[in-house]
């Protein structure tokens, strides 16, 4: 026997009384018991990186969710075919008829998966931070036990590789008018290792100039960094790069 359309929308509000153990099984569910209750295909998408992405569903719709992204706070983008209460949104077949009601469950559950994506957010930055400290601890203590500078410069590479989930990490030192490599870990190229740079040389040139962080998201099509390692760069298969200037009281 077919379920009839009390039992459909209490399916669907019965999400708003759980808490679910992971997004993916979280937007699945919405998608699933959404389109038993609408009758069509249901699009769960999510605003991230400015753009709108499918979290389940048929993938239908994203087209017709706003390109600027999700509406003013207290507002909501309500059409045929879509509710966009905020960064969640769900979209269908425009033809399929939804009532009032519907739409303002439909609503409510957009806000629900909102809040279960803002939760996974804060627990990431959450774990995070905890790496973050306990790499400074572990480099701490090593300052406060081993007397090798070149071992501390290593240790902290090799630790902010890991934090960064990334390629390549280097520790460069100021020489008077140039900042040297001092430690470098994951580089192909032994020419990463003996990098010398200039102010304004590189990404990393470009803090020794201006003192401030800089990131470039494609190396070798930003136009904001010198030509000066782009070869060097092909040999890493550079994609991106990040550097951040430390500085102790002293310089």
């Amino acid at each position: 026997m077919a379920a009839g359309p009390d039992t459909r929308e209490a399916g669907l509000a019965g999400l708003l009384q759980s808490v679910p153990a992971d997004v993916a099984g979280a937007a699945d569910a919405v998608a699933a018991r959404a389109s038993l209750l609408i009758g069509s295909p249901v699009t769960v998408a999510a605003w991230a990186g400015q753009r709108w992405t499918a979290l389940a569903g048929a993938g239908t719709g994203l087209a017709g969710l706003p390109r600027t992204g999700p509406p003013a706070a207290g507002a909501c983008t309500d059409r045929r075919g879509l509710v966009v209460p905020g960064p969640v949104a769900l979209c269908w077949d425009p033809a399929a008829a939804v009532d009032d009601g519907t739409r303002g469950l439909l609503r409510q559950v957009c806000v629900w998966l909102a809040l279960v994506l803002a939760g996974r957010s804060a627990a990431g930055e959450g774990n995070a931070a905890a790496d973050e400290s306990e790499a400074i601890r572990e480099v701490v203590g090593q300052l406060l036990t081993v007397r090798d500078v070149d071992q501390v410069l290593h240790s902290i590479a090799e630790r902010t590789l890991r934090l960064l989930d990334a390629d390549i990490c280097g520790v460069m030192l100021r020489e008077g008018d140039v900042v040297r490599m001092r430690s470098c870990v994951g580089n192909r190229a032994a020419e990463t290792a003996r990098l010398r740079m200039r102010r304004g040389q590189g990404v990393a040139g470009l803090v020794f100039l201006t003192g401030e962080p800089a990131k470039v998201d494609s190396y070798l099509d930003d136009e904001t960094i010198s030509q000066d390692f782009m070869s060097l760069a092909a040999k890493e298969e550079t994609r991106s790069a990040l550097a951040s200037r430390c500085a102790c009281r002293a310089s």
